[in-house]
């Protein structure tokens, strides 16, 4: 439940970032789950059912995604996201990762974690990915780690700074 929430939170708040309207964002959503195996598209329209208003309110309030189904109580804290779920490929595929990875670090840096202890975990993460994507999240943390965190002390979006 944790992975589908923040995959459908992640993809609200892009379409958010687009402008659509709450009825557009739910015909978004509906197309979406109607694609999906029928094993993840029955929990995919009941997340998105009942859930879609509460994720749209806090993800308005600039509550990272992973936070907002935090606060949904369907993750717990710095779960390891499964990639798997995302429906896309390719370079949408790689952003999506730069933005779990950024999105990650971002609640880290919310909470007053060192860079150590964000690096620690990272790397936990980047080993859970497949590895033609581990790889990359390796290479995203060794070269970008203090970039990143410093485009988001000064309050860059994930979506910006991948």
């Amino acid at each position: 439940e944790c992975d589908m929430c923040v995959s459908v939170a992640t993809l609200v708040e892009h379409k958010l970032q687009q402008n659509y309207t709450e009825a557009q964002i739910m015909q978004y959503l509906d197309g979406l789950c109607s694609k999906l195996p029928q094993s993840y598209a029955q929990r995919c329209e009941k997340l998105v059912n009942e859930r879609t208003k509460e994720i749209i309110q806090l993800l308005v309030k600039k509550v990272p995604p992973h936070e907002v189904c935090q606060k949904l109580d369907l993750c717990t804290a710095y779960y390891i996201p499964k990639l798997n779920f995302i429906p896309r490929s390719g370079p949408e595929l790689q952003c999506d990762l730069c933005q779990t990875v950024v999105s990650q670090i971002e609640a880290f840096l919310n909470d007053n974690k060192t860079e150590e202890e964000i690096t620690k975990f990272l790397e936990r993460l980047c080993a859970h990915l497949p590895l033609k994507y581990s790889k990359k999240c390796d290479s995203l943390l060794e070269q970008d780690i203090e970039k990143i965190i410093h485009l988001l002390i000064h309050e860059q979006p994930p979506r910006l700074v991948c």
